[in-house]
């Protein structure tokens, strides 16, 4: 066995994957691109625009930094949008006032005896 021959693999490989990497970067940018301008023409179109768009951005979000930005900017705004909403706690009285109305008490997510298997995942 060769002692020269560990390095030479390590950097053909090394070769390889940074070979592979701006082509890698252009698909991305390509594919990413396209979901973003069809989010973009779905605003006005009938479709789920804002969607399509979000995925748009994550996928170039996995190659660009400043698409990684915008996608943790975006998701930080919505989270502190869904807090100041009160949609958790709207729920939670919609739940009740179901449960109320039909006369079994609402499904605990969390409780492994409630025989509800969302939370089981």
């Amino acid at each position: 066995m060769n002692g020269g021959t560990a390095p030479e693999a390590a950097r053909t490989t090394s070769r390889l994957t940074t070979g592979s990497r701006p082509v890698k970067k252009i698909f991305i940018a390509v594919i990413g691109g396209a979901v973003l301008l069809a989010g973009i023409a779905l605003l006005v179109l009938p479709g789920p625009g804002t969607v399509v768009i979000a995925a748009g951005v994550a996928i170039l979000a996995t190659e660009f930094l400043w698409a990684r930005r915008a996608w943790r900017k975006a998701k930080g705004t919505v989270a502190k949008v869904r807090r100041k909403s009160g949609f958790r706690s709207w729920w939670q009285r919609f739940k009740a006032r179901r449960a109320q109305t039909s006369g079994t008490p609402p499904k605990d997510h969390t409780d492994p005896t409630s025989g509800c298997d969302h939370g089981a995942r």
